[in-house]
């Protein structure tokens, strides 16, 4: 067979092949083996670098959602923003004055019943927004108590490795194709070089 042809040819598809299956199998490396593989003759376990290094993923992951995505300041910053609770003073307001009536005497008056009424709405108002100011004190007070960390570090060190990396797959699809076929290629462009390097130099 023609050298030129071996050297322009076969060399960027060795390449081309070599690329490919390399990412591939570095992609599958991220998740496989899920557990430890122990190699008797150099006495070294092989496993998976994201199931191999779960715990520090999971710590890493946990300290991001509790200081960054989750934070006391966040959090009491969005309950004052959006108002959420003094929105739903006046409807915890009207319900309890609701319950009130229902249980005062029927035998009052209905002139001294609105008079009793009005005081205890106007008493009531002040007393809930007089709360929901102090509720974001509350907020930081539950902040601290709850141990967002470790709440989510246990979710993650319990996740299924074999749903995750199918998760992943799906979701990063096209992506991880791109990784592949970005080897085929490249291992496909070395190879031409070194064809046409060969050719020049008249190997």
């Amino acid at each position: 067979m023609n050298k030129y042809v071996v050297d322009f040819i076969f060399l960027p598809l060795i390449g081309a092949f070599h690329g490919y299956l390399t990412n591939k199998v570095a992609i599958w490396l991220l998740f496989n083996p899920k557990e430890p593989i122990r190699i008797p003759i150099i006495k070294y376990d092989i496993q998976g670098v994201l199931p191999k290094r779960k715990a520090a993923i999971a710590d890493s992951l946990a300290d991001v959602v509790e200081n960054e995505l989750f934070s006391q300041n966040d959090i009491k910053k969005f309950f004052q923003e959006n108002k959420i609770f003094i929105k739903s003073i006046p409807m915890i307001h009207q319900h309890i004055m609701d319950r009130i009536e229902e249980q005062l005497p029927k035998w009052i008056p209905i002139v001294i019943r609105r008079s009793i009424m009005d005081y205890l709405s106007n008493v009531m108002m002040k007393e809930l927004f007089s709360l929901f100011k102090q509720f974001g004190d509350y907020i930081e007070e539950v902040q601290t108590a709850l141990p967002i960390k470790d709440i989510v570090k246990d979710k993650i060190l319990k996740l299924n490795f074999a749903e995750l990396e199918l998760l992943v797959r799906k979701v990063a699809k096209k992506e991880l194709s791109f990784i592949e076929w970005l080897g085929f290629y490249m291992g496909l462009g070395i190879g031409l070089i070194q064809g046409i390097f060969l050719i020049a130099i008249g190997h």
